[in-house]
């Protein structure tokens, strides 16, 4: 029963949190890193956004615990702001990204002369990208 009771203590798990938040290497992501990074998976290498999922909800949870009267930590608080900011960006990206993946999947030798302007058009918008950081936001946007 006390060890029941110990886990519903709102403090001690908002200290938690706390903790975990600032140790957590996803919230070294800032407005000043390139929108997309380049992943080595084995033989080849592929495309990716710079943004971590695992940081969605963070947003989410500092407008919770705000709400129930916690005092968040300066830091974490401009983090969620930068998460906030990036996030609809950075869904889009990963949905171009898959969209793209996927379609050139479906090319073969017979259909790759049809689609091959696309195809260019595609990569040329991701390799504009590639210097791109996610500051400023409208160029971001106008992406």
């Amino acid at each position: 029963g006390e060890r029941f009771q110990r886990h519903l203590n709102m403090k001690t798990v908002y200290e938690t949190w706390v903790k975990e938040i600032q140790d957590h290497p996803l919230l070294d992501t800032k407005l000043s890193d390139k929108l997309f990074i380049i992943i080595q998976k084995r033989d080849n290498f592929e495309l990716s956004v710079n943004f971590d999922e695992k940081i969605i909800g963070l947003f989410k949870e500092v407008r919770n615990l705000t709400n129930l009267g916690f005092r968040i930590p300066f830091s974490i608080k401009m983090r969620s702001e930068d998460v906030k900011k990036i996030y609809p960006n950075a869904v889009s990206l990963q949905e171009v990204i898959k969209t793209f993946k996927q379609a050139s999947s479906m090319v073969d030798e017979k259909t790759s002369k049809l689609v091959a302007k696309a195809n260019k058009e595609v990569q040329k918008f991701l390799l504009d990208g590639l210097n791109m950081m996610w500051s400023p936001q409208r160029r971001v946007e106008n992406y």
